[in-house]
């Protein structure tokens, strides 16, 4: 695997978003390695958990905008759907999943950590949909999954204001 680094311990199953230079930001290929983990992952019996977390000092940073330029209508809304593929069969993994944030969980980062079902965030995490200073709105899926989780005016200030926020602020 290019994207990611997939490890087995003590009934746990291990996705570490794998591109430390890039922030582990989001790519066609970190999403095609992931789905094809947890695919492998659901139907091992010795694993009973999944972990996702990042290398280095982000979970994920978001898409890879970099990729952006290269992407035309079409390319682009393939990405956006099988982004929120992912993120649907997380949610819906037959396995509890987590989220272990490290530093920047931003936009599709923040949404993948949205749809697990837990989210354990460091001290230093810092969360936010900064979609909107792009011109853009998140396309995985996190409007609907940060509504349920804080409630619709919350997530309205933060998808609408693109502000990060740190973590403590978060757990309130």
């Amino acid at each position: 695997m290019e994207t990611i680094m997939v490890k087995e311990e003590d009934k746990l199953g291990w996705i570490i978003l794998n591109r430390p230079d890039k922030l582990n930001s989001i790519n066609l290929k970190l999403i095609e390695e992931t789905e094809i983990a947890l695919k492998n992952f659901a139907v091992n019996d010795n694993i009973k958990v999944v972990i996702i977390t990042g290398n280095g000092r982000a979970f994920s940073a978001g898409a890879d905008i970099s990729q952006f330029k290269e992407l035309d209508p079409v390319k682009a809304w393939e990405f956006a759907l099988k982004g929120r593929q992912l993120m649907d069969y997380i949610e819906r993994f037959p396995k509890p999943s987590i989220a272990m944030i490290n530093g920047y969980a931003l936009g599709g980062g923040l949404e993948l950590a949205l749809s697990c079902d837990l989210r354990i965030a460091s001290s230093s995490a810092e969360l936010g949909l900064p979609e909107i200073n792009l011109g853009i709105f998140p396309g995985f899926g996190g409007t609907q999954r940060l509504t349920r989780l804080v409630g619709k005016g919350r997530a309205l200030e933060i998808m609408m204001l693109g502000e990060r926020i740190k973590a403590d602020y978060a757990e309130r």
